[in-house]
């Protein structure tokens, strides 16, 4: 998960590489900077929720 105006970012290789993954989904969000928890804390509840109740 990484805010879209988020000055840590993933290279395209990082990116790439972690798309590729079954297991795994890249999640921007909008309007977040680099503190998404504290700037979004109930989207990220939200999102980590839904990772949560995927995992079998």
């Amino acid at each position: 998960m990484f805010g879209e105006k988020d000055d840590v970012g993933l290279t395209d290789d990082e990116r790439s590489e972690l798309e590729a993954r079954a297991q795994t989904k890249v999640v921007m969000v909008p309007g977040a900077g680099h503190m998404t928890l504290t700037s979004h804390p109930t989207l990220v509840a939200e999102i980590l929720l839904e990772a949560l109740a995927s995992v079998h």
